[in-house]
This record gives C-alpha cells, structure tokens and sequence, in this order.
C-alpha cells in the first residue's frame, strides 16, 4: 500500500493507471494483529478482513486527494479456495466452482467523466482497454451503462471456432 501511494505522490494529476496487487489471502494463512488474534480460529477469515482494510486505506487515500469519483476502480480476486471440497485443499489444478467464482467489483466514474459523443469505448476522453480482447462486447456487456452487468449471463466470451 505504501508504494500505491508513493506513486500516487509521483504522479499527483493526469490521467494514471494504479495496479495494486496484494498477495493475501493465501496459503499460509497468517494475518497480521490485530487480525490473527480476532480471527485466530478462521485464518483465512483474517486475512480477507486485512486485505478490505487495505483496500479501504486505498480507497480513502483516493477520496483524500479527490480522485475517487473520477477513476474507474476494479477489484478482483485471482481464484478462490475450497477446503476440502472434491478432496481439495486450497487450490490446484482443478477447475471447481469454489475455484473459478471469484467476487469482481467495479466502480465507474460518474457521466461527466466518460465520453457522451457516442463511442461507448471511452471513458474520460480516451479509449477504454477492453482486458479480455474484446470478450465484453461478445459477451452482451455494455460499455456505456453505469453498472458493467452482463446481459447475457453464461455466454461463452471466448470464440469456439
């Protein structure tokens, strides 16, 4: 968190783009006090409580320094656990649902921030990046509303052919 902000320091106006990438929850599952303490019985428990405290850190800090409405803000997990779903601990190499369904949310900027002439692929004036090459607009998502829903729920978003 505090090279998030140091870069923020760097690069106090302009348009930017802040990957933040913490590496907890994961195995071994040792929280920080007072995390470890509170959630001594569920580990796993306090490390997601001490990653959303980081985040809301990092939320704040942006709010602080007036940033906040403007950004477009995505928070993802890159896969879940099971504990001893399908004889699995933790994950591997399978591909069960405790896995793959991993919570995604996004915040948008508000209108006065996207791009009104039409091209529902900007966002502030500039060309938004699709990270799935595309798959959004394959999938039924619409770019220009303000809640990223997907139309289509269990559309394939990669071509078949």
């Amino acid at each position: 968190m505090s090279h998030a902000v140091g870069w923020l320091n760097k690069h106090p106006t302009g348009p930017f783009f802040l990957w933040v990438h913490f590496y907890d929850p994961h195995d071994p599952y040792t929280p920080p006090e007072p995390y470890r303490t509170r959630y001594k019985a569920e580990p796993y428990d306090g490390e997601i409580a001490y990653t959303d405290s980081i985040v809301g850190k990092l939320l704040r800090e942006l709010r602080t320094r007036g940033l906040f409405e403007g950004c477009l803000i995505a928070i993802m997990a890159d896969h879940g656990e099971a504990f001893g779903e399908h004889g699995e601990q933790h994950h591997g190499i399978f591909l069960y649902d405790e896995t793959i369904h991993i919570p995604m949310f996004f915040k948008l900027p508000p209108a006065e921030h996207r791009d009104q002439s039409g091209d529902q692929g900007r966002v502030g004036g500039r060309r938004a990046v699709d990270p799935a090459g595309g798959a959004s607009s394959r999938s039924g998502c619409d770019a220009g509303s303000n809640s990223l829903a997907f139309q289509n729920a269990g559309v394939a978003v990669w071509p078949t052919e």
